[in-house]
């Protein structure tokens, strides 16, 4: 049955963590309607009511100059959807896309000064960076070759580029972000299960499939330009129509497999 608090995905396409001051207990969340309208919310947590999920221990939220009821409705919604996450399992309720890539400082203007800043550990002068991978023929393939050389038991067969895996935990240790933006249909859990062998942590709300309802059918670049991506994120994918925007693009090739996130690699 539907919860009649939830909000239902036909109204409402996704409710976005745009970001997050867990020093204050505040964070932002943007509403986003299927007709491309948003909202944002201010989020208050309380440490009196705690709840298992560390994200849904809210207690009040409410809009910027909220005017009327219907404001006064979205944002007691809000707060009813983040405080029950088991709603979202629900195909027909809006998922939570947790983007929170918000960079304090200036963003790496270039490739090359993403790379840079990447190779470095987070500080308070170098804020954590976003790697958004693609999976096939980025990372892994069914064909072994020169750059996926690597041959795994994810689904019955599969290479990955080593390499590539080696960087991607070095950055991930440096206290950087990892997210997974594929047009494959792969479940979580096997992705999740592989990734690990390689030393590289990926959580659920980073994983964004075909089937991801927070895609919504939308393509990979259309995603990255919908939500608060920033040029402190680097795409990496092997295809260039799926270049966004708003965000650092690297196309891998033969000859540029993989960006050169060398340091502890």
């Amino acid at each position: 049955m539907f919860p009649p608090q939830a909000l239902n995905i036909r109204e409402f396409a996704g409710l976005e963590k745009v970001s997050s001051d867990p020093e204050n207990r505040a964070a932002v969340f943007r509403l986003h309607k299927q007709s491309g309208t948003t909202y944002d919310f201010d989020v208050s947590f309380s440490t009196e009511q705690l709840i298992k999920a560390t994200e849904a221990k809210i207690v009040k939220a409410h809009k910027r100059f909220l005017k009327d009821s219907t404001d006064r409705d979205r944002a007691t919604r809000i707060v009813q959807h983040i405080n029950h996450p088991d709603w979202q399992l629900n195909p027909y309720t809006t998922c939570i896309v947790d983007t929170s890539v918000s960079y304090k400082g200036e963003e790496p203007k270039t490739i090359s000064d993403w790379i840079i800043r990447a190779n470095e550990d987070v500080s308070i002068d170098n804020p954590p960076l976003t790697l958004i991978l693609d999976l096939d023929d980025t990372v892994l393939s069914k064909n072994k070759s020169c750059s996926f050389d690597t041959l795994d038991s994810l689904h019955g067969g599969t290479y990955f580029n080593l390499t590539a895996m080696k960087q991607i935990s070095a950055f991930q240790k440096r206290g950087h972000k990892i997210k997974v933006l594929t047009n494959s249909q792969y479940l979580f859990r096997r992705i999740e299960s592989a990734f690990s062998r390689y030393g590289v942590t990926l959580e659920k709300k980073n994983y964004f499939n075909v089937e991801s309802k927070a895609r919504n059918g939308l393509s990979k670049g259309d995603f990255l330009d919908k939500y608060s991506f920033n040029k402190s994120c680097l795409h990496v994918d092997d295809l260039t129509s799926n270049e966004s925007r708003k965000t650092h693009f690297y196309h891998v090739t033969g000859a540029s497999p993989f960006p050169e996130l060398i340091k502890d690699s």
